[in-house]
């Protein structure tokens, strides 16, 4: 593989570990929740598992034409999702423990799915064999 692509992956890697932690600081440092009315913010939290769920498991299992660049990016924005249900939750007044929560998901979906040249190698493998 080459260098510029891996140093790439990493790149976008880390710049969602910020914009994952951005969206931390906005709710509990700059944002004033305005609660969600009679609309229960914490019904906001029941989907995401969904997309950490596809992102740890359902990528890998059903997006097999992905090439590796990809696989990665659409793990990483399953991730992202997760935060961003807790942002919206916390947001409409949801207890900080549900931002808090999906945000612990989404930063350990991204630590184990850290790009490396060896699943990259084996995933491009994989899917070229297949073709």
């Amino acid at each position: 593989m080459e260098r510029g692509r891996m140093q790439t992956l990493t790149l976008i890697w880390g710049a969602m570990f910020v914009s994952q932690t951005l969206f931390m600081v906005v709710l509990f440092v700059v944002a004033e929740p305005s609660g969600g009315g009679d609309f229960d913010p914490n019904l906001i939290a029941l989907f995401a598992p969904a997309p950490f769920l596809f992102g740890m498991f359902g990528v890998k299992k059903l997006l097999t034409q992905l090439d590796a660049q990809g696989m990665y990016i659409v793990r990483w924005a399953c991730f992202e999702a997760t935060v961003i249900f807790g942002f919206v939750a916390g947001f409409l007044g949801a207890s900080a423990a549900v931002p808090l929560g999906l945000y612990a998901f989404g930063v350990l979906g991204l630590a184990l799915s850290r790009p490396n040249e060896e699943e990259y190698t084996a995933w491009e493998v994989d899917r070229l064999g297949d073709g």
